[in-house]
C-alpha cells in the first residue's frame, strides 16, 4: 500500500510538471516567469561559474525553465517507473535524479535553442545593426546577457555581449554594432539611460 502511494506521488509530480512544460513551450509565459524570478541567482551563477566566458553556452543560459521543469518531470516519471519494478523509495529517488538530470539537460538545451531563434524569424541579423535597444538581462564582464529592441515593428530579445567586454547593467540603452552567429555586440549609448 505504501509503495502504491509513493508511485502515485511520483507520477503526479511528473504529470503536473509535464503539463506545465507543454504549456510553457506553447505559451512561453511560465518559463519566462521562472527565468525572470531566478534572474538574480542565474546572473550571479553566470558571472561566477561560467563554462567559458568566450563560449556560446553559459551556466546562466542553461539554468532555464526548460531545465527545471524537465528535471522535475523526469524525476517524477523515472522514480514512479523504478517503484513499479519493486525498487525502494530511496532507490527510486536516486533513479529519479538520474532521469531528471538527463531530461532536464535535454530540454534545457532545447529551450536555449528555441529562445535564441524566437525573435529572428521575421528579420535578418543585418537588420539589427545600428538599432538601439535596452539591456533586459545583465551583461556581465566578458559574458552574455540579453537586450530587447523593436525591429520592423516586431519586438525582439537577443543574446548580447558588450563590444569591449565590459559589464552593462539592466536598463542601459545600447546600440548594436554587429551580429555574429546570433549574438548581438553592443555599446552603451552616449547620454543613454544607465542604472
Amino acid at each position: 500500500m505504501e509503495n502504491s502511494i509513493a508511485i502515485w506521488v511520483y507520477f503526479a509530480l511528473g504529470s503536473f510538471t509535464a503539463i506545465l512544460l507543454v504549456i510553457s513551450f506553447l505559451v512561453g509565459e511560465f518559463t519566462d516567469w521562472i527565468h525572470d524570478s531566478m534572474s538574480p541567482a542565474t546572473d550571479w551563477l553566470g558571472d561566477h561559474l561560467p563554462f567559458d566566458h568566450n563560449a556560446s553556452v553559459e551556466f546562466s543560459r542553461i539554468l532555464n525553465g526548460g531545465l527545471m521543469l524537465g528535471f522535475l518531470a523526469g524525476f517524477g516519471f523515472t522514480a514512479a517507473i523504478a517503484m513499479t519494478k519493486n525498487v525502494e523509495a530511496l532507490g527510486a529517488a536516486g533513479w529519479g535524479a538520474v532521469g531528471g538530470t538527463v531530461l532536464g539537460l535535454i530540454l534545457g538545451f532545447l529551450y536555449m535553442g528555441l529562445k535564441k531563434s524566437e525573435a529572428t524569424s521575421s528579420y535578418e541579423g543585418k537588420d539589427l545593426v545600428n538599432l538601439t535597444g535596452e539591456v533586459s538581462e545583465h551583461i556581465p564582464s566578458g559574458g552574455q546577457g540579453r537586450i530587447s529592441c523593436v525591429v520592423n515593428g516586431v519586438p525582439g530579445w537577443h543574446t548580447a555581449q558588450a563590444v569591449d567586454g565590459q559589464e552593462i547593467a539592466i536598463g542601459t540603452s545600447v546600440r548594436v554594432e554587429r551580429v555574429v552567429a546570433g549574438t548581438v555586440y553592443v555599446v552603451p549609448e552616449k547620454g543613454g539611460n544607465e542604472r
